[in-house]
């Protein structure tokens, strides 16, 4: 960082180079382009979280998916699996 006494060299140095008529018009096109850069620069940020939040949500969303899909996969999986009490009462009357 610059200390104090930097900031006063720096200061004669432009008062001598632009002059006192020209010195506050240089001050307020500098806070124009800093002002500017700042509005530009948090409008990139605020994109690219928007893509992020974007991401985050269509992975969310694929993994519900998935999640729904093995859920009723295993759901028809165990009702296949077991068998009917109609099933089974014929098997048990074949058998006697």
């Amino acid at each position: 960082m610059i200390n104090a006494e930097g900031l006063i060299v720096i200061g004669a140095v432009a008062l001598i180079l632009f002059g006192p008529k020209k010195l506050p018009e240089i001050g307020r096109a500098a806070g124009k382009t800093l002002r500017e850069f700042k509005n530009a620069t948090s409008g990139l940020l605020e994109d690219s979280n928007t893509k992020e939040n974007h991401k985050n949500q269509n992975f969310q969303s694929q993994k519900e998916q998935t999640n729904n899909i093995s859920v009723s996969t295993a759901n028809d999986l165990t009702e296949n699996s077991s068998p009917s009490s109609e099933g089974a009462e014929k098997n048990l009357n074949n058998s006697v």
